[in-house]
């Protein structure tokens, strides 16, 4: 009964929306990018999915870590310049 509530829930904001009814699948990876967009760790998110390892959740999700090489740079020259505590 909970999952047709959520089910009719989630049918009836998209359709106000006026778009396609989405699969589950769906809603899984849209769940999973945006949590690894903000920063959640990868190994979390491979566990919330229920993913083996993580390089199953990398291989389907690194388009929404892009931004990761650029902070990983700025903190590698934060830790060269001095300026860094490393965690």
């Amino acid at each position: 009964m909970a999952g047709r509530s959520l089910s009719a829930g989630i049918t009836g904001i998209v359709s106000r929306a006026g778009l396609d009814k989405p699969r589950f699948h769906d809603l899984r990876h849209t769940a999973a990018s945006l949590l690894l967009q903000e920063g959640t760790p990868i190994t979390t998110v491979a566990q919330i999915l229920g993913h083996a390892n993580t390089s199953t959740t990398l291989s389907v999700y690194a388009h929404a870590i892009k931004g990761s090489e650029q902070a990983a740079a700025s903190v590698m020259e934060g830790v060269l310049q001095g300026g860094a505590v490393i965690r």
